[in-house]
């Protein structure tokens, strides 16, 4: 009785193809050998392993250019084993549409207790969140697919007051909010949307952010189950559907 669950020699194959899949992304995006960015580079700043442990936690795997080729297609042909089983089971995230390469975070790393500067000028820690599942979107004037995402959070967050989760958009401009607030009120026409502020990238470099945009989801208890490297359709039912997942699984 109760949801199916994989086996325990197939779960090791799922998370040994999962670091296989992570390393392939890291590969992509920022080519083999020492990572190289491609995104739109945060603001400059001092940066410690500690800052780092978020990336240096989910990405620092051997690059796939490194693996026997017949690896990778045994990894290949028993990825599309897992997937297919995990896709069966009851209780996993629903991930369709733009949120198909949601990243799921079986074993969460603990939040990092950095602080930032919250929409009323105050500091603030993911920490005062806790209490229902948040989405926390990293963005910046100077991004354009930044810029595309807003009006579907904006919408995501009204959706987010009657369904029980919260959005939270953080700003990386150096000018703060002298720079992003007109942009979203008047140029945008975003009335409802209220951006927060890491005007020196300390919070983004403690979660190991590399480029924007970069989005991570946390459960009631603030903890990581969760991140989109990239834009998404953040007003589309399957991002709808994700975060009623974690209000679900949080009640």
């Amino acid at each position: 009785s109760g949801a199916p669950r994989l086996p325990q020699a197939v779960k090791g194959i799922a998370k040994a193809v999962a670091i296989t899949s992570a390393s392939a992304s890291r590969e992509r995006l920022f080519g083999p050998g020492p990572m190289r960015m491609r995104a739109p580079l945060l603001p400059k700043g001092p940066s410690t392993p500690r800052d780092d442990f978020f990336w240096n936690w989910i990405m620092t795997t051997r690059p796939m250019s490194a693996l026997p080729k017949f690896s990778i297609f045994v990894a290949t042909a028993l990825a599309i084993l897992a997937v297919g089983f995990s896709a069966s089971a009851a209780g996993s995230p629903p991930l369709a549409g733009s949120l198909s390469d949601f990243i799921v975070l079986d074993e969460a790393p603990p939040t990092p207790d950095t602080p930032f500067i919250s929409a009323d000028g105050g500091s603030i820690k993911l920490h005062d969140f806790a209490g229902k599942p948040l989405l926390v979107n990293f963005w910046a004037t100077w991004c354009p697919p930044c810029i595309r995402e807003l009006p579907g959070l904006e919408a995501l967050s009204l959706q987010g007051e009657r369904d029980g989760f919260e959005v939270l958009i953080i700003s990386l401009d150096k000018g703060g909010p002298s720079v992003f607030k007109p942009f979203l009120s008047d140029r945008l026409g975003l009335e409802h949307l209220k951006s927060a502020s890491d005007p020196r990238g300390k919070l983004a470099r403690a979660l190991g952010v590399r480029g924007l945009p970069a989005t991570f989801i946390l459960d009631s208890q603030s903890k990581l189950v969760g991140l989109k490297i990239g834009p998404a359709e953040w007003d589309s039912p399957e991002a709808l559907a994700l975060l009623k997942y974690y209000v679900k699984k949080g009640s």
